[in-house]
């Protein structure tokens, strides 16, 4: 009886463009996340004024205030998401 081989791709994706083990200088470093930073209080703007619209719209529009809720929502997990690429530990070398 022949053998059969359990075939399976090994194509693996990566998340990062650029390497993890990079020289760079401190300001190269932080202005590489400026639009992270950037992004994450714009997303936070969005997430408060679209929630205490949803709150006031829950009394007066209720089908409304579901799809302004959902927004707000949805502009909360970019914002976190921002928070967590910005906050994750990766080791960098530093060029002094």
């Amino acid at each position: 009886m022949a053998e059969e081989y359990d075939i399976r791709s090994t194509t693996v994706f990566a998340d990062a463009t650029r390497p993890m083990m990079k020289m760079n200088t401190r300001y190269g470093y932080l202005s590489g996340y400026e639009k992270f930073f950037k992004e994450r209080v714009r997303f936070r703007l969005y997430f408060i004024i679209l929630g205490l619209l949803g709150i006031y719209l829950l009394f007066t529009s209720p089908l409304l205030a579901a799809a302004v809720l959902a927004g707000s929502m949805y502009f909360y997990q970019l914002f976190a998401h921002r928070g967590f690429v910005i906050g994750s530990q990766r080791r960098i070398l530093q060029a002094m």
